[in-house]
C-alpha cells in the first residue's frame, strides 16, 4: 500500500494537477476600476453635499470632518465653496470638480458598471 501512496503523495505535492489548485481571481480591468472610483465618487459628493447642508453651506476642511475618510480618494477644498475630489489608477489621474455635472461624470461609469464583466 505504501508502495502505491508514496509516489501519488510525491506527484500531488511536486506537479498538482491543475483541477486542485485554486482558480486563479482574473484581473479587474482598468475600466471596471475607474467605473468603481467613479462610483465612490459619487458617494462621497453626496456625503459632502449632506454634511454642507447641515452647516449651513460650509465645505469641510477634510474628509474626516465628514465622518468618511477614503484611501484612495484625496479631497482639495479649493474656495469657501468649491471643492475637488482626485484618485489615481497606474499613471491615469479621475477628478471630479464641484462646478461639474455629477450624472454627467457618472454617465460612461453607470455603462461599464450596468454591462458588468470585468
Amino acid at each position: 500500500m505504501a508502495m502505491v501512496l508514496v509516489p501519488i503523495s510525491l506527484w500531488l505535492w511536486v506537479a498538482p494537477p491543475t483541477f486542485l489548485g485554486p482558480t486563479p481571481i482574473p484581473e479587474i480591468s482598468f475600466e471596471r476600476r475607474e467605473a468603481g472610483i467613479k462610483a465612490e465618487m459619487v458617494l462621497l459628493v453626496k456625503r459632502i453635499e449632506a454634511w454642507s447642508g447641515e452647516h449651513f453651506g460650509r465645505l469641510p476642511v477634510n474628509l474626516a470632518e465628514t465622518g468618511q475618510e477614503h484611501v484612495d480618494i484625496r479631497y482639495l477644498r479649493l474656495t469657501a465653496t468649491t471643492y475637488r475630489l482626485r484618485a489615481e489608477i497606474d499613471t491615469a489621474t479621475i477628478d471630479f470638480d464641484s462646478t461639474e455635472d455629477l450624472d454627467e461624470f457618472f454617465a460612461s461609469a453607470r455603462m461599464v458598471i450596468d454591462r458588468g464583466g470585468n
